[in-house]
């Protein structure tokens, strides 16, 4: 939705999950606003199950967003279909580059997919097979998007890894990783349900606290400055 709010240490950065919330409507309600500076794109779009746009009516879509105003992340696709011939985001990009779309950032998810049995002796060796695929990842969504800035929007060591030490190691190798390259720009955890980061009271759990106190240079500031950039 696009109707949550800011506050002063917590940005909400509203997303145009599928294409029935990509409209003039939309983004009118979203030039009003005086607290957001920046709009996610379409979730998963080459995902049956998720947003499910075909890369044309994106485009199409994406434009009418692009009336905001807003810095304007790409779509986030499956971890399989960011680059490569054929791949959904490849397709959208290079329509969206030979029609002149706005994009401002390219989002990420990545869940290491393929590779939750591939674990080593110890906890903290199995966190470094998991940080270095994961490095790997990045830098080759990088070189197919050459100085586009990267927002990893969900990424974990896998949903099927229970072992809160990998996560709580893996959280730090690449936080502290991220926090040293300069077109990464945000990034955010996305907790597995057998590693939750919030009890069912709502207060954090072990892990959750975690991840809340490992610092970045990323982290959200209220000094908002609008693009200018309005496209008809």
């Amino acid at each position: 939705g696009i109707n949550k709010q800011s506050f002063p240490n917590q940005q909400f950065v509203p997303m145009t999950w599928g294409k029935g919330t990509s409209t003039d409507t939309d983004a009118r309600t979203l030039i009003e606003r005086s607290d957001v500076d920046h709009l996610l794109s379409f979730n998963e779009p080459d995902h049956a199950s998720q947003s499910n746009v075909p890369v044309d009516t994106a485009v199409q879509r994406f434009k009418i967003m692009q009336k905001t105003g807003l810095r304007y992340v790409s779509p986030v696709v499956t971890q399989d279909e960011a680059f490569g011939t054929g791949k959904w985001l490849t397709e959208f990009m290079t329509k969206a580059q030979a029609q002149k779309l706005r994009v401002n950032a390219i989002a990420v998810h990545w869940y290491d997919w393929g590779n939750q049995t591939n674990n080593a002796a110890t906890d903290s060796l199995t966190a470094e097979r998991v940080f270095s695929r994961f490095v790997t990842y990045i830098e080759r969504v990088r070189a197919a998007y050459p100085g586009y800035p990267i927002w990893v929007t969900e990424y974990n060591a896998n949903i099927n890894r229970s072992s809160e030490t990998i996560h709580r190691y893996f959280m730090k190798l690449s936080t502290d990783w991220m926090n040293t390259i300069s077109y990464i720009e945000r990034y955010s955890y996305f907790f597995p349900p057998t590693v939750p980061g919030v009890n069912s009271n709502n207060t954090l759990t072990n892990v959750g606290a975690y991840w809340k106190s490992l610092t970045s240079p990323k982290a959200f500031t209220s000094n908002i400055v609008l693009d200018a950039t309005i496209v008809p």
